[in-house]
């Protein structure tokens, strides 16, 4: 009688990079003073450092954006002196929607003081804190230095605005969800991003928090330049003419396919992760199927047959022609 072997997906890894480039991005006041430096990804999501300057040319912000294009590590906010007025410290990558893992320090003249770490149940407003353990399914307001509303959203769920620290200006709003088993918000939803003239910057939808379907960028008249596809977080369709191919019904279907099809054989003791690399052809054939990590000589031939039996797939494109384009596809299995 054959073991009861556990199948565990593994998402599968594209072996080919479509295009995620970085671009540099400046812009000016009228008078040709720098506003903004920073990198963008895909021409949409903010990566890397970020500045802000006042209209007389010194400092107003500067920090990092993560490759979610959320504030990241140490952010700092200046006066129009120049003189440094407020440091957020955002840990482990955490968005700049929340306070909950963050520390905030206010500065008075030249000596930092740092004020309280920020968690669920806390409301910082102005010099003050309050209870707001009432709030939690309510609003969640926090003043920045100059006494400006810089967040507007429920700390569990409903729709999160986020303002400019100096302009008082809609940066972005969307919709969270609060996954009780892990104590965070997610994004779900249609998510609108604004230039400062308050025209849609980019609008686009998450699904568990996690960037779906098409998402899309405009200028500042409000015309459309640029449109990516992403799949569960991932690109499949970068608006340059390169996507990735398509298993039928869908990329999360290749699981449920090599679970109904993988005939494992009866051998006991053997776990582990096996890792098959296939290329789709210009027509959607799999060919070259290949063992890259192999785990048993049986289960090899067993996985290998998988592929061997697949259908058709759409296939992918490179700079909008078909291309064949390899994959890495892994699966963990253990008795």
């Amino acid at each position: 009688m054959k073991n009861i072997i556990k199948i565990t997906a593994i998402n599968f890894l594209l072996f080919l990079s479509l295009n995620c480039y970085s671009q540099d991005v400046k812009i000016f006041y009228k008078d040709g003073t720098l506003f903004q430096s920073y990198d963008v990804r895909n021409k949409i999501f903010k990566n890397g450092m970020f500045k802000q300057f006042h209209n007389n040319g010194k400092l107003a912000q500067e920090g990092r954006y993560n490759k979610y294009s959320d504030r990241a590590g140490e952010w700092k906010y200046y006066d129009l002196s120049g003189r440094l007025q407020l440091t957020v410290n955002y840990l482990d990558d955490d968005n700049i929607h929340t306070f909950q893992k963050s520390k905030l320090y206010i500065y008075d003249d030249d000596n930092q003081n740092e004020i309280k770490s920020i968690a669920i149940g806390e409301t910082f407003i102005g010099s003050k804190y309050i209870d707001a353990t009432e709030l939690q399914n309510s609003k969640y307001l926090d003043i920045d230095y100059n006494n400006k509303v810089s967040y507007d959203f429920p700390i569990r769920s409903g729709v999160w605005k986020h303002y400019n620290f100096i302009s008082n200006e809609l940066i972005y709003k969307g919709e969270t969800k609060w996954i009780e088993n892990s104590g965070e918000n997610v994004r779900v939803g249609v998510w609108e991003f604004y230039h400062p003239n308050g025209k849609i910057k980019v609008k686009g939808n998450y699904k568990n928090g996690l960037q779906n379907g098409e998402w899309k960028a405009y200028n500042t008249n409000g015309e459309l330049i640029e449109s990516v596809t992403f799949n569960a977080g991932k690109i499949i369709n970068d608006g340059l003419g390169n996507s990735q191919p398509q298993f039928p019904g869908g990329n999360n279907n290749i699981m449920r396919f090599i679970q109904k099809y993988f005939d494992y054989p009866d051998i006991s003791g053997v776990s582990g992760v096996i890792i098959a690399e296939i290329t789709i052809d210009k027509e959607g054939n799999v060919i070259n199927p290949k063992i890259i990590q192999s785990l048993h000589p049986e289960f090899d031939k067993a996985y290998l047959d998988v592929f061997n039996k697949m259908p058709k797939w759409s296939p992918g494109t490179i700079n909008g022609e078909f291309e064949n384009i390899t994959f890495k596809i892994p699966t963990r299995v253990s008795n």
